[in-house]
């Protein structure tokens, strides 16, 4: 997958505020900066959303640095760093916030790894109810 993907569901609308899943992977990266470098979503309003079950300062320097560089480019961010089981999570979040549009680093693993374990891209796609801008 080399371009962005977005999956929509029927009834399409353009979302008011979206989420980007953060995780400070390298796929994660390369999302927040298409993000930050797009005028696409400028004028939504932005969350950005970790799922860390890690009481080091580490994740919250990793959300703090990735909001940081989208408030940077204009956005205005709603930063959370949550624990939790990943899929879940994301999903009361954005019920919780209403959130129209999920933006995330797709497949960030070894195919051996996504075999293995699985992806929590290929849940996400399963189990979304809103549409997913899928970046790599």
């Amino acid at each position: 997958m080399q371009r962005p993907i977005l999956v929509v569901m029927p009834g399409f609308t353009v979302p008011e505020r979206f989420m980007i899943a953060y995780d400070g992977s390298d796929t994660a990266e390369k999302a927040l900066d298409m993000v930050a470098g797009s005028p696409l979503l400028r004028g939504a309003e932005c969350h950005v959303v970790m799922i860390s079950n890690s009481s080091k300062a580490g994740p919250r320097n990793r959300l703090d640095a990735a909001s940081e560089k989208l408030e940077r480019q204009g956005f205005s961010v709603t930063r959370s760093l949550l624990e939790g089981e990943v899929i879940p999570t994301l999903h009361e979040y954005q019920i919780t916030h209403r959130i129209g549009l999920m933006v995330m680093g797709a497949y960030g693993h070894s195919k051996i790894r996504q075999f293995l374990v699985g992806s929590n891209t290929t849940r996400m796609v399963s189990a979304s109810r809103i549409p997913l801008l899928l970046l790599r």
